[in-house]
């Protein structure tokens, strides 16, 4: 899988293989079967087992080997990617984390860009909006997000507020922007050496909407000095 276009050619394979196979799979009780990529969530009939169903996919071809994970039988629970599956009078879903987590995240002194550091919060509050499936489940994981991030230094403050903002992004009734013309996005790289890229940034943004409105300004900062640097030989 190290070639560049192995990726796509085994996407395109598993999407001929699955068309090929799919007609006898519901024969033998598959109710329901989503991938992504190597990972598959399957329903199956009562009277159906998953083993069965591997050993059926396991004879079709030399090269594809399935395994399985079955739902937890007392708690009702199965894990697909990011998410856990309970299964309740319907089926409930949140957020899942594998027991290996470690909680570690960028942390709030890290020598970066804000920005970075708004989005390691804003992409855990995003996936909370997504995957939760009842009011209480999402304030159980913002409770989860705000225990993270105080570990990782962030301020209590900050993290409130982004996820206030993704209420009131969600919430809000937005105006229709239809009519409004596209904008051309014009990205600039700068080095970023801390509050005085910010600066310059901000300078540069200004500058250019102020001349051409109908361009969208973004600034991307590259480190010019990793810690990688001064380890170059390795035994």
């Amino acid at each position: 899988m190290g070639a560049p276009l192995a990726p796509l050619m085994a996407e395109l394979f598993m999407q001929g293989y699955e068309r090929k196979h799919m007609g006898k799979l519901k024969d033998i009780g598959v109710k329901y079967w989503r991938r992504y990529v190597d990972d598959t969530i399957v329903l199956l009939k009562l009277e159906e087992t998953a083993e069965n169903v591997a050993q059926f996919l396991n004879k079709l071809h030399p090269s594809i080997k399935f395994t399985f994970e079955e739902e937890n039988a007392s708690e009702h629970t199965l894990p697909f990617l990011d998410v856990l599956v309970k299964k309740t009078e319907g089926y409930t879903t949140s957020v899942y984390r594998k027991p290996s987590f470690t909680g570690l995240m960028t942390k709030w002194l890290s020598f970066i860009p804000k920005r970075y550091k708004r989005n390691a919060i804003s992409t855990m509050v995003y996936r909370a909006f997504n995957v939760s499936s009842t009011y209480q489940i999402l304030h159980n994981e913002f409770d989860v997000i705000r225990v993270l991030a105080r570990k990782n230094g962030y301020p209590l403050n900050f993290v409130e507020k982004i996820i206030r903002d993704h209420f009131n992004h969600a919430y809000t009734t937005r105006s229709n922007k239809n009519d409004a013309p596209a904008k051309e996005n014009i990205i600039f790289r700068i080095p970023y050496f801390g509050q005085c890229s910010q600066i310059y940034a901000k300078r540069i943004t200004a500058a250019v909407k102020k001349v051409y409105p109908q361009k969208d300004v973004r600034i991307v900062y590259d480190v010019t000095k990793k810690i990688g640097d001064g380890f170059k030989y390795k035994g």
